[in-house]
This record gives C-alpha cells, structure tokens and sequence, in this order.
C-alpha cells in the first residue's frame, strides 16, 4: 500500500451556495503521468487522467450557485455538462481513487474558496508508491447550505 504523509485531511465539507463556494482540487505528479479518476456517488467518472495529457500539475474544481426552491447546483468547469443539483442541507460524496501505474507520487490538496480566494484547506496528503500495482481512495464528503 502507497504510504501517506497527512498534513490535513477532512471527512467532509459544507459549501455556501449563496456566497458561490467551491472546491479546488490541485493534483501533483511525480513520475511519468497521472493515472487517477474522480466520481460522484453515482459512480458518474467526471475527470480522468485522460482529460489533462501529461501535465505535472492538474486543477480542477466543483462550483455551486444557488438554484430555485432551495437548491443548489454542482458544476465542474473541466468538464462541460457535468451537473449535479442537490437540495440544501443535503451532501453528496465525491471519490478520487489514484493508480501508481507510472506515477511514483501524488500530491493531493482540497482547498474551500469563494472569490476572494482560499477559505480552508479541507485535504493536503503526499503520497509515495510502495508498489506499482498501490491504488489510494481519497473520498470527500460535500454538503451544500
């Protein structure tokens, strides 16, 4: 199993769909290239190390604006028509699941921003490959209010 050296790492987060909270993923890789995907609780694949070629560095994030009838929207810009619409006061969870196929480490931190920029650092975590076969799970609850 890969070994993990955690500064940070929060079960979940709530996002403040009024203010347009969001989420911002920074993956770093060491090592040939990325092998990773990141879903939703309905197994939906929305981002995959094929969607960002062999950069070093990889950013996403998942925003939320305010919907009618007490709602809100999930979107990620990276991916266009990915959209998911959740009642507030509800959460959902979201799963990185990283491979060490050719990639000898990760980097992985989750920071909660508005437009003024970073809020809180819900998730900072290295990881170093044991073994090429090593896959880590890296799971995030997020609620929206």
């Amino acid at each position: 199993m890969a070994t993990s050296t955690v500064r940070t790492n929060l079960a979940g987060v709530l996002l403040a769909s009024a203010n347009s909270e969001f989420l911002e993923y920074t993956l770093k890789i060491q090592g040939a290239r990325a092998n990773f995907a990141w879903v939703d609780d309905a197994d939906t694949a929305i981002l995959s190390h094929l969607d960002f070629g062999m950069a070093d560095q990889i950013v996403w994030q998942l925003k939320t604006d305010p919907a009618p009838n007490g709602e809100s929207v999930l979107t990620v810009p990276q991916r266009a028509g990915y959209q998911r619409t959740l009642n507030l006061g509800t959460d959902t969870t979201y799963g990185l699941s990283l491979g060490f196929v050719t990639a000898v480490g990760y980097s992985i931190t989750v920071k909660r921003c508005d437009n003024t920029g970073a809020l809180q650092t819900i998730t900072d975590i290295d990881y170093k490959m044991d073994q090429p076969t090593d896959i880590v799970d890296q799971d995030l609850q997020v609620g929206v209010k």
